[in-house]
């Protein structure tokens, strides 16, 4: 398999064996890269995750049938490991875990850029961007803390202008509007 984290999920995905895999409940090595610390590896992860809550969408789940919604996605995460270790892991590997999704209001990295929506809005909770982070871990630990998701704020979303600051700009208030952005306003 030729691996690499530039792929697309979709080109990860449409390697059989790989999406099989995947849907058992493992994730897989795609890609390591040194770090700045010669005892040190980043391994690049995907898996699919489930349980994610659309409640911050606007879309229920019969409006997500019909958008073709299944509830998975496939979702990547980094996870630092020692060169040692890293060095025994080929690309492709599979590991029985998966990928828990946690939203932050602070950055955990440098350059970690907030949550937007398709619009190029960003997200906000309690007037605060969204930061969305990923770690693997066992099922047992995704069990006992479940993904940890903040809700969308419902009034003003904000589009990041390029000194940093932000814009207010009015959300359409339709409870129909995000299926009707999805649909090209044929809904």
């Amino acid at each position: 398999m030729d691996l690499n984290r530039n792929l697309t999920n979709d080109e990860i995905l449409a390697i059989p064996e790989v999406e099989d895999a995947l849907n058992d409940g493992k994730i897989m090595v795609i890609h390591k890269e040194d770090t700045s610390h010669p005892d040190y590896v980043n391994m690049y992860f995907i898996g699919i995750v489930k349980g994610l809550s659309s409640s911050n969408t606007d879309v229920n789940s019969l409006q997500a049938q019909l958008l073709g919604w299944k509830g998975t996605m496939p979702m990547r995460a980094i996870q630092n490991s020692s060169k040692a270790i890293a060095d025994q892991v080929a690309l492709g590997a599979m590991f029985d875990g998966t990928i828990r999704v946690f939203d932050t209001l602070t950055k955990q990295f440098d350059a970690q850029t907030s949550r937007i929506d398709r619009n190029g809005k960003q997200l906000l909770h309690q007037g605060k961007p969204i930061y969305r982070n990923t770690e693997i871990c066992d099922f047992a630990t995704l069990e006992r803390l479940g993904h940890d998701t903040l809700e969308v704020d419902r009034t003003p979303v904000q589009k990041p202008q390029s000194s940093g600051q932000v814009a207010g700009s009015e959300v359409n208030g339709s409870p129909n509007a995000s299926v009707n952005t999805l649909l090209g306003n044929q809904a």
